[in-house]
């Protein structure tokens, strides 16, 4: 259960510090919804995935995450996949997965590119996980793949000239596909028309004003979404920079309003794996 917006931001103005000389590239916001009875997730941290440097929030049930982008600039993120009801004729996944999908983050945090990160994606064992759509990105594409417990393919792909919206709920994602999808087409309108200069600056905050949309009269079909047993938990927003990656995560209270400071992390890319 989450909602996610990533957008392509290279080639426009940057708010990045004087210190920080790279130009913003790119730039994804996640919402997190979980069960309330989770354990609250443990803020961004620098970890190691095989022989690969990464920075990711973790999960305190699986020791995995939900997002991350690692010191090659290749960005990972995992949504569970809820189909309600099952279509007629199509054939449902049988057995009971074993692994939790968490782990699947650091495992593609491992690769050095985008084509390695699909190989180890596409190398997994599909029944062993509940249903998934894991979205891996560079700085001028992104890739979405989905798992339904018996075979995992392409679900779209993107050039990241538009942003892109990815969404999942467990009461089923296309209950909530179409009334976030319309908030979204809304929110960034200017940034997704061709004949319209949209400063850098309007874009990112339309991006963090979408993440925070609630609805008093729909609450679980909200964005930042709240239901008897589940809630939206924290915001983490991942800037990708020429240089370098900034994570930011924010907890969230109850009544989805801000729990304290963001919860930081960063990681420097090399020159060698420097985006130019």
């Amino acid at each position: 259960m989450c909602t996610l917006t990533i957008m392509r931001t290279r080639g426009t103005p940057t708010a990045a510090p004087a210190s920080s000389p790279g130009a913003l590239v790119m730039r994804m916001v996640m919402n997190r919804d979980e069960q309330r009875s989770r354990p609250p997730g443990i803020g961004p941290r620098v970890v190691l995935c095989g022989h690969r440097s990464a920075i990711m929030p973790i999960d305190p049930v699986s020791g995995g995450s939900w997002v991350g982008c690692n010191d090659r600039a290749v960005v990972v993120a995992l949504l569970n996949a809820t189909s309600t009801p099952p279509r007629s004729g199509v054939p449902v996944a049988t057995g009971t997965p074993t692994r939790s999908r968490g782990v699947i983050v650091p495992m593609l945090l491992a690769a050095a590119n985008l084509h390695e990160a699909l190989d180890i994606a596409t190398s997994l064992e599909p029944q062993e996980f509940p249903a998934f759509r894991v979205l891996i990105a560079v700085a001028t594409r992104c890739v979405v793949l989905h798992a339904d417990g018996r075979s995992i393919s392409v679900h779209r792909t993107s050039d990241l000239s538009r942003p892109v919206m990815l969404t999942s709920s467990g009461l089923g994602d296309e209950l909530v596909q179409a009334p976030r999808g319309r908030e979204f087409e809304r929110a960034f309108a200017a940034a997704m028309s061709p004949n319209t200069a949209t400063s850098l600056h309007a874009n990112l905050a339309a991006q963090d004003a979408f993440h925070m949309l609630t609805d008093p009269h729909y609450p679980e079909l909200a964005v930042c979404m709240a239901r008897a047993d589940a809630r939206t938990v924290s915001v983490t927003t991942l800037d990708v920079f020429e240089d370098r990656a900034e994570m930011t995560c924010q907890p969230l209270r109850d009544d989805l309003t801000r729990d304290g400071r963001p919860q930081p992390a960063n990681i420097q890319f090399t020159p060698h794996e420097a985006i130019r």
